[in-house]
């Protein structure tokens, strides 16, 4: 009973940071250059905060009042885990390192580092029995095809993502001298947009893959 309320108490954190970051991103926004408060909304980081914050919430308001929380849930938290985590990869790796401007503000800290510390743990210490199949874990690239199918149309039309770019990340940024497929002596598009598409692609199949495995893993040894 004392390590199912930790857990629960473990989720709630997630959803507390995730939301206190994102409104914090949004409501310091246009201080921070940015047009509208509303386009960090079309940030995959924020989407995936709230996909994730969301979840969690629900599963420990449902394991709070005793009531059965349902595989579907546990699920769709797996598969969320992996979108926040390819958030903190990307931006720990790829965008921070190269950013023109201060990426680390508190909000920030929180979206890109702490919710996803805070999603990992609480994935790997739940031992919740959940029986995931290989093809689940296809499941993990639902939510960044969904944000290339919400976003594309966006990029294509020119909307301005908030400092003045028609794009939200680099990699949408089709008109670098490296373009569709080329190569560049330079940071962070040093490549073409479809090899970092593609970079993608791996990272969320060998997170899901990795995930996959310690479920399994700790609900052998629950066993």
């Amino acid at each position: 009973m004392k390590r199912k309320n930790l857990l629960a108490i473990l989720k709630i954190l997630v959803f507390v940071c995730a939301f206190t970051g994102t409104i914090s991103a949004c409501i310091t926004a246009e201080s921070r250059g940015i047009s509208h408060w509303a386009t960090k909304l079309l940030f995959f980081t924020h989407q995936s905060n709230v996909w994730i914050a969301v979840t969690c919430f629900a599963i420990a308001v449902l394991t709070l009042s005793g009531k059965s929380v349902p595989d579907w849930l546990y699920r769709a938290r797996y598969v969320f885990v992996i979108s926040i985590s390819v958030t903190c990869l990307i931006f720990c790796f790829t965008l921070a390192p190269f950013a023109d401007y201060n990426v680390w503000g508190y909000y920030s800290v929180l979206n890109h580092v702490v919710v996803p510390v805070l999603a990992v743990a609480d994935f790997c210490l739940d031992k919740r029995d959940l029986s995931l199949a290989k093809k689940d874990t296809w499941l993990c690239f639902l939510p960044p095809l969904a944000y290339f199918a919400f976003v594309m149309p966006l990029v294509l039309c020119g909307v301005d993502f908030g400092r003045g770019d028609p794009y939200p990340y680099h990699f949408f940024n089709f008109h670098t001298e490296a373009g569709l497929f080329g190569f560049v002596n330079s940071k962070p598009a040093q490549f073409g947009s479809v090899y970092w598409f593609m970079l993608i692609f791996l990272i969320v199949l060998g997170l899901a893959w990795l995930f996959y495995a310690v479920n399994k893993t700790k609900t052998k040894n629950k066993n």
